[in-house]
């Protein structure tokens, strides 16, 4: 059952109450009476392995990190990419081939090469995390960068869609 404690009160013990208090059998087993609200059922109970709870908040924050570079070098223009040795190298070719005299289809698949790279980083973790089992309170965070995840892939599908249909135009 999950709660909300909404009051606490100390309770003034008579001798009575006091020597009923410290009867084993006794109903009253503390001097403090809580009151709540119930909000919910638990169906199953986990233990907690605080190796796997750390390890899924390292994921989450590295997830996090890396999905917000991303999207800021695909909706931003920012320099983010360089935190990414491969995308970074994939980049620096892809730039030095479409400045070379290199062909439209050379200088397309060094866009393609970047794009791939792209969906892999963001995939990577997230494929991860999704196979393991989650605890609750980390279920909302990877709701939301789920999301962000989904955004980023989905630009990237689109830059891809626009590379594969330019080279069905050009060649």
């Amino acid at each position: 059952m999950i709660g909300v404690l909404t009051e606490a009160y100390i309770l003034e013990l008579d001798a009575v109450s006091k020597r009923s208090f410290q009867n084993e059998d006794s109903q009253i087993k503390s001097e403090i009476r809580y009151f709540g609200h119930r909000i919910g059922n638990v169906s199953r109970w986990l233990g907690l392995n605080w190796n796997d709870f750390r390890s899924t908040s390292d994921q989450l924050a590295t997830l996090k990190f890396e999905l917000e570079s991303l999207a800021n070098y695909l909706f931003e223009d920012d320099k983010a990419y360089v935190e990414f040795e491969e995308l970074a190298k994939s980049n620096e070719r892809a730039v030095k081939v479409l400045n070379k005299r290199a062909s439209g289809k050379d200088k397309i698949a060094a866009i393609k090469d970047v794009t791939r790279y792209m969906r892999f980083l963001v995939t990577r973790h997230l494929k991860k995390i999704e196979r393991e089992p989650m605890y609750y309170i980390y279920k909302q965070s990877f709701a939301s960068l789920k999301r962000l995840s989904d955004h980023v892939v989905s630009a990237v599908k689109v830059l891809e869609e626009d590379f594969d249909a330019l080279e069905k135009v050009v060649y």
